[in-house]
């Protein structure tokens, strides 16, 4: 199985591909058509098929590289955030899923989706609009296990999110961390980094951008319980590929 974490201009862009071929998508990042660039030089030109498409928030920069894939791509079923959001770019979003004829699931903690090949997507936590008022709190988080590895994927989660997750007792432990927020200052906090105990974090966030992520103090958190040399950053480091026998782990990277 490969995880690939690509470089983006902002937001996330991650495909999961399967020893069976299975193809998801979680998120589409901030440019209308990074996210078709990024697969289109991963994926055979002549692939146009994703089985499964997961938006973790609806935030602009998550959604917006999205629209070009639904144009371009055959999409099996969507999973989406729980939680109402009004803007232009997500109402775009929600009539391209319609015209498309995909198949639209509401995330609910405790749904798993089989992939195939031992492969297991768990949905950890999906939050609406009553519980949490910060939409980056409302994103959806999942657990990607194959065989004895695991990934963490944290959408845009903060601190306060965390504590939430932290709270629902559920196994946090993965190898591999996705930091929430582009590692904002207010994410990854010392209990979820505590409760996850990776031995790899991925922090998609490019150089020099407005927001000035990952900040300083988001990275001395993750990097007092992972080894420096094992947190990259996409900025840095490029788009990040992560290859899963089920045992062991091998990480390329584009620079």
């Amino acid at each position: 199985m490969h995880v690939t974490f690509f470089e983006t201009t902002g937001g996330d862009v991650i495909l999961i591909t399967t020893p069976g071929g299975r193809q998801v998508l979680v998120d589409g990042g901030d440019s209308v058509f990074g996210a078709v660039r990024s697969l289109g030089g991963r994926l055979p030109f002549w692939d146009r098929t994703l089985d499964l498409i997961v938006l973790t928030h609806p935030h602009a920069d998550h959604v917006r590289g999205l629209l070009a894939v639904l144009d371009r791509y055959r999409v099996a079923t969507v999973l989406d955030s729980p939680s109402r959001y009004d803007s232009d770019v997500y109402a775009e979003w929600l009539a391209a899923v319609q015209h498309e004829g995909a198949a639209r699931i509401l995330a609910v903690p405790g749904t798993t989706i089989e992939l195939g090949d031992g492969a297991v997507i768990e949905v950890l936590l999906a939050q609406s609009e009553e519980v949490a008022f910060d939409p980056n709190d409302r994103s959806v988080v999942l657990r990607l296990r194959y065989g004895g590895n695991s990934f963490l994927l944290m959408g845009d989660l903060s601190s306060s999110g965390e504590r939430k997750l932290i709270a629902t007792g559920a196994d946090l432990r993965a190898e591999v961390l996705k930091v929430g927020h582009q590692g904002s200052k207010t994410s990854s906090s010392n209990e979820l980094i505590a409760a996850v105990l990776p031995s790899l974090a991925i922090v998609p966030a490019s150089i020099g951008n407005r927001y000035g992520h990952p900040h300083a103090e988001a990275m001395d958190r993750i990097s007092a319980l992972v080894s420096p040399d094992r947190v990259l950053v996409t900025g840095v480091r490029g788009t990040v590929d992560v290859a899963s026998d089920g045992r062991r782990l091998v990480v390329r990277t584009a620079r």
